[in-house]
């Protein structure tokens, strides 16, 4: 089997140009091979998917901007897509902005109301709610929510994430934050 033949990738700094290259045309054909892509945020601004409606991140970007332009990437044809924030324990590290830690945390609001706030919009109604969020799902009374088992599972585990002890973040730590946010932004242009 060879590499144009197999329907995933690895997406990174250091991922051969000629390779990105394949991939990135993968993602902009409807007919591409590829169909699931593991990436880095070296896939990145500037890489038009029109065909890609689901994301998936496991752990938590470092602030809520960054996971609002990262989940963007779905969704750019206009299709209902959607984007699934996985949680590990520790996941919420001290190098991660207080913003995206009371988003994961929330259990009290509409997620896409949270995202709206930060761009001083309000967001339209959504009908039926359970295409919304997962706080929306579960508020939902349509009567016709057929949950998929994951997202049920995931809904029951929510409260087994582990905070670290200081949930405070400190202007230090802010600083950590900006500094790694500065060497993401170094890395080559693809």
């Amino acid at each position: 089997s060879t590499y144009d033949e197999r329907p995933f990738a690895m997406f990174h700094r250091t991922t051969r140009p000629e390779i990105k290259e394949r991939i990135i045309k993968a993602f902009q054909d409807p007919d591409g091979m590829v169909r699931i892509l593991i990436a880095t945020i070296a896939f990145g601004m500037g890489i038009d998917c029109k065909n890609l409606h689901r994301i998936i991140h496991f752990g938590v970007p470092s602030d809520l901007d960054s996971y609002f332009q990262e989940s963007g990437r779905a969704g750019r044809d206009g299709a209902q897509c959607s984007a699934l924030l996985l949680l590990y324990p520790r996941c919420i590290t001290r190098y991660v902005k207080k913003d995206i830690r009371d988003y994961v945390t929330n259990t009290q609001r509409c997620r896409r109301e949270i995202f709206l706030e930060v761009y001083d919009s309000k967001p339209s109604t959504i009908q039926p709610k359970h295409t919304c969020c997962d706080f929306c799902h579960q508020k939902c009374e349509c009567g016709n929510c057929e949950s998929p088992d994951f997202l049920v599972d995931l809904l029951q585990s929510r409260d087994e994430i582990e905070l670290p002890d200081n949930e405070l973040i400190n202007d230090e730590v802010e600083e950590q934050v900006e500094c790694r946010e500065g060497e993401s932004e170094s890395e080559p242009e693809i």
